[in-house]
């Protein structure tokens, strides 16, 4: 039964999932018993064999069942009641690592073991490589006080012009990821708080 239990875990690894926070510090995907038992009963199993395989996944401790936070339904956490319910949400006990995050991992790994003896290269390349990096540097520095400066040029048009005003790059200066930092491309101003207090 092992292998079979892992020929359907490797069947349910492609259900949809959304993804949610496990006990407020890890991230997981969550999905629908309904969803799985349509994966499986795709995968050639009838509705009673897939419950079955599903139960089995959970007595295994493949799969947990988890209860979605009704106060934030971003934030899950298990539950004892481990039988199989297709309206539940259910959870992978651990995540496979893609093989793009090993890439990445171990590109980290060099470039931090490059920067570490980077003290040990010879003269002539550290200081060419130092004059290499002040440029960009320098550069995406201007561009962001440019960038600064316009958004608050456009802003200011656009709130004598067309209260309540719009905001070129709204997240630009929020505690976001980078690329979140350019997304939306324009809001008006006080949005987030007429979103905030519905």
């Amino acid at each position: 039964m092992g292998m079979e239990l892992k020929k359907y875990e490797d069947i349910l690894r492609w259900v949809n999932t959304e993804e949610k926070t496990l006990r407020y510090r890890r991230r997981v995907g969550v999905f629908k018993g309904s969803d799985a038992l349509a994966l499986l009963t795709k995968g050639g199993l009838d509705p009673l064999q897939a419950k079955s395989v599903m139960q089995e996944l959970l007595n295994e401790s493949i799969l947990f069942k988890v209860s979605i936070n009704k106060r934030n339904t971003k934030e899950c956490d298990v539950v004892l009641d481990q039988r199989f319910q297709e309206n539940h949400h259910y959870v992978f006990a651990n995540e496979r690592t893609s093989s793009i995050s090993l890439v990445l991992c171990g590109v980290f790994v060099l470039v931090t073991f490059t920067i570490v003896l980077f003290r040990m290269w010879p003269r002539n390349i550290q200081q060419r490589l130092f004059s290499y990096m002040v440029y960009p540097l320098g550069g995406f520095i201007t561009f962001i006080i440019v960038l600064a400066i316009i958004r608050l040029i456009l802003f200011s048009v656009t709130y004598i012009l067309y209260s309540p005003g719009i905001w070129l790059f709204p997240n630009l200066f929020e505690d976001v990821g980078f690329f979140e930092s350019f997304v939306p491309l324009w809001e008006y101003h006080g949005s987030k708080k007429v979103k905030s207090e519905k």
